[in-house]
């Protein structure tokens, strides 16, 4: 079995709201964790709820701007619907 990466890209910064960081996802106490100090089947388990927490967040998130960005076209009078 292949060495498991870690999911970090290099964007480094803690949502103070949800805990996740914005770029993996992963909470504060899994950043710590030591990625190579523990087996396989757990890393993979691991991975498997970070991917999920982020999928779950990053759907959130973009339905809330979408939401936001509905809003302000209705208070400009802008709709994309014809009647």
């Amino acid at each position: 079995m292949s060495p498991i990466e870690s999911p970090c890209i290099l964007v480094c910064s803690i949502d103070m709201k949800t805990g996740y960081c914005f770029g993996c996802g992963r909470t504060r106490e899994e950043l710590r964790a030591v990625w190579g100090g523990v087996g396989g089947e757990v890393m993979f388990d691991r991975l498997r709820g970070v991917d999920a927490r982020l999928t779950r967040w990053l759907t959130t998130a973009s339905l809330v701007v979408l939401a936001a960005l509905g809003v302000q076209l209705i208070l400009r009078g802008v709709s994309g619907l014809s009647g």
